[in-house]
C-alpha cells in the first residue's frame, strides 16, 4: 500500500464540530502494483476510535467517484485541512482546482436538501441546529464557488432559522442558474474525466517503477 494523502472533511473544516460528532479523516492510498497484478482484494476500510472516524479509500475508487460528480469525494481532495500530502496528491488537487465544473451540483443539492429536511423532522434541538448548519454551510460554499470561483469554508451562524437555510439554498440555486445561462462561463458541464484517468494511469505507472527499483536493489 502507498499513501497518497490524508485530509479532514466535515464539521471540523468549518469549525462547527459538536462534541458528539466524529472527526472525519480520509486516507487516500494506492494498492501496491504487485497486489493488483496478483488480484489481492482490499478496498475502502473504515475505523472508528472514539471521536475519530478514519476512512481509507483506494485511488481507483476515488477517481470513479470523482468522475461521477460525487461532491464528498470532491471535498476529500480539496479540503482545507490537509494532514499528509505527496506530489501525486498535489497534482490531483490541481486538476480539480483548474477545472471548475457543474457536475457536482446534483450531489451537493441532494446533501443540502436532505440535511435541511431532516433538520425540521427532528425534535432534538441540538441535532436540528447541527443539520441546519450543515445544509447552510454547504449552500454557502456552493454559492461562493459558483459566484467567485473560490473555495470558502464559511463558519455558519450558531443559531439558524429554517427560513435562513431556505434563503441560503435559494441563493445557491440562483448562482448555479447564473452559471448555466452564461455562455462564457468557465464552468464545464462534466468532470475532467480524461485528466482524471490520465492521473490515475500515471500514478499507477510511477508506483510500478518504484516497486521495480525496490525489487532490483534486493
Amino acid at each position: 500500500m502507498y499513501s497518497i494523502g490524508t485530509t479532514i472533511i466535515g464539521s471540523l473544516v468549518w469549525d462547527t464540530e459538536p462534541t458528539w460528532s466524529d472527526a472525519d479523516i480520509f486516507h487516500i492510498y494506492s494498492k501496491s502494483p504487485s497486489d493488483i497484478m496478483m488480484g489481492r482484494e482490499y478496498d475502502t476500510e473504515e475505523q472508528k476510535t472514539g471521536p475519530m472516524h478514519l476512512t481509507s479509500i483506494e485511488i481507483g475508487k476515488l477517481i470513479t467517484q470523482l468522475k461521477a460528480g460525487d461532491f464528498k469525494s470532491y471535498l476529500i481532495v480539496l479540503s482545507a485541512y490537509v494532514v499528509t500530502t505527496t506530489p501525486w496528491f498535489s497534482s490531483l488537487r490541481r486538476i480539480l482546482v483548474s477545472n471548475a465544473t457543474l457536475a457536482i451540483v446534483p450531489s451537493m443539492l441532494t446533501y443540502i436538501n436532505t440535511m435541511a429536511t431532516l433538520a425540521e423532522e427532528t425534535e432534538d434541538e441540538a441535532l436540528k441546529v447541527y443539520r441546519r448548519r450543515a445544509a447552510y454551510r454547504m449552500a454557502k460554499f456552493g454559492t461562493t464557488y459558483y459566484n467567485a470561483s473560490t473555495f470558502s469554508f464559511e463558519l455558519p451562524p450558531a443559531d439558524l432559522t429554517a427560513e435562513q437555510v431556505t434563503a441560503a439554498i435559494d441563493e445557491f440555486n440562483t448562482a448555479v442558474e447564473a452559471v448555466k445561462s452564461n455562455l462564457e462561463s468557465k464552468f464545464a458541464v462534466g468532470m475532467p474525466n480524461d485528466l482524471l484517468d490520465n492521473w490515475l494511469i500515471t500514478t499507477r505507472l510511477n508506483l510500478i517503477k518504484i516497486e521495480d527499483e525496490i525489487l532490483n536493489t534486493r
